[in-house]
């Protein structure tokens, strides 16, 4: 996260800390794009999930790259 925070315009407030990871996974909880709160117990967070989480945050560059 603090790669993606440091990438020209990046959000900043993405970091490191245990809030912010708390935050991450309830976001894959609950967001419409992940939404693993409606999967069965046990399903995994792969890292294309990851990824459509956080895709709008990730630069046009290094999306294509």
């Amino acid at each position: 996260m603090s790669g993606i925070r440091d990438q020209p315009g990046g959000m900043r407030h993405i970091g490191g800390s245990n809030r912010t990871i708390i935050s991450q996974i309830y976001q894959m909880l609950v967001n419409d794009r992940t939404n693993f709160a409606d999967k069965p117990v046990g399903a995994l967070v792969s890292l294309d999930a990851i990824y459509e989480l956080i895709e709008g945050q990730v630069g046009s560059a290094k999306q294509r790259a």
